[in-house]
């Protein structure tokens, strides 16, 4: 239960967040044929609307925390609510500077956002593994929300896309109005040492962490970009493309859930993310050979994607034995999954364009399902960043809520 304020005004603070937060990301895919149209955009640049937000998230990953060291946490999350709210709005003025400019304002906000959110949820709900299990729940719920309501609301009005993209600012202003009021955690504030970042690249662990985390965030991405594109080709109706996308995504919640249980009490992880980065492979494969079956393969990416998105943040706390190292560790595997993801979309949309087929990108995201399982296979083994560095933490004093 949450700590410090009233329970329900704090989980719909958190719903309203998190809901405006994925959209910025997962509500433009279904709504990328008729933009495309409208603008006559090439498939790299339609990619590159996906891989914007990724940029942000590989360069202002570190951004909210700075602020935060500033203003406080709660009215850092209101600015970056406000930010949302402005890209959402930007996105539907219909030209496409516009578009992408927006895309850009909402990928900003939701990075800075991003390494905000884990602190409430940790404070609002306690221990750090349940805390996680929760969050990665909601964001994952959030995702598959603003994916299936996007062509639903584009069929409202006659702004059609204008209208579903400029929607999500809604919600936004309602959360950031929730952190204006709600109360601040000045008084609880305290310092915490820091593990040097040059020590922590030298560990093979985190960087075996990290591309876990990566490649999981790289197939995500194209998926989102680009599986209702698929899908519209593939016969699908617009409406049922972006359903199926938000169905993916809520596919997910269960097996996140089980994954995340499972994984605080296993002694190794190994088979876990092995396991879940292979289904995803085979559903990867599936796309490419497969067309007609595409409602199967969605079970199969979205289980093995929400199990490895759910163990990838239980890794990071049972791979660092301190708060130090857990701070440390969170910032690098998004900065590298969020690097690694940035080029995702852009490159598969290439590569569509050139071969004029769906199916050899497709063996590529496969391939990289693969190699994401290999890299669980090393994270998954049980020990920890300080037993592999083997020293002490600095005294560096970080700022933590």
């Amino acid at each position: 239960m949450p700590n410090r304020s009233q329970p329900a005004v704090a989980l719909a603070r958190l719903l309203l967040t998190i809901i405006s937060m994925r959209a910025a990301l997962t509500a433009l895919s279904p709504l990328l044929d008729p933009i495309v149209k409208t603008f006559d955009l090439s498939g790299g640049e339609a990619g590159l609307l996906g891989t914007l937000p990724l940029l942000c998230f590989a360069l202002l990953s570190f951004a909210g925390v700075a602020v935060v060291a500033r203003i406080g946490l709660e009215a850092a999350l209101g600015w970056t609510m406000l930010t949302l709210a402005l890209g959402a709005l930007t996105r539907a003025l219909g030209s496409s500077a516009a578009l992408f400019a927006g895309t850009l304002l909402g990928g900003a906000g939701a990075a800075a956002a991003t390494a905000l959110v884990p602190a409430v949820v940790r404070r609002e709900w306690g221990h750090f593994g349940a805390a996680m299990a929760i969050y990665a729940l909601l964001t994952t719920w959030g995702g598959g929300f603003a994916s299936a309501l996007s062509q639903p609301l584009a069929l409202l009005t006659p702004l059609g896309w204008q209208f579903s993209l400029g929607f999500w600012a809604l919600p936004a202003i309602i959360a950031a109005w929730l952190w204006r009021r709600a109360p601040t955690a000045e008084a609880h504030s305290h310092p915490l040492p820091a593990i040097p970042i040059r020590r922590l690249l030298r560990s093979s662990l985190a960087w075996q962490l990290s591309m876990f985390c990566g490649l999981n965030t790289l197939t995500f991405f194209i998926v989102i970009a680009w599986l209702p594109a698929y899908l519209q080709g593939a016969g699908f109706a617009p409406q049922s493309s972006g359903m199926l996308l938000g169905l993916m995504q809520i596919l997910a919640v269960p097996p996140g859930i089980l994954i995340a249980a499972r994984a605080r009490t296993a002694r190794q992880q190994r088979a876990l993310g092995f396991l879940a980065s292979m289904a995803m492979a085979v559903g990867f494969c599936g796309y490419a050979l497969a067309p007609g079956l595409s409602s199967l393969w969605i079970f199969f990416t979205g289980v093995g994607g929400g199990a490895c998105v759910s163990l990838g943040l239980q890794l990071i706390a049972l791979r660092s034995a301190g708060a130090p190292t857990l701070i440390a560790l969170s910032a690098m595997t998004q900065t590298v999954s969020y690097g690694v993801a940035a080029l995702g979309p852009v490159l598969f949309g290439l590569g569509r364009d050139l071969i004029g087929s769906w199916a050899p990108p497709f063996f590529c995201v496969a391939a990289i399902a693969v190699l994401q399982a290999l890299f669980g296979l090393s994270a998954g083994r049980d020990r920890t960043i300080e037993s592999e560095l083997g020293a002490s933490l600095s005294s560096n004093p970080v700022a933590a809520g």
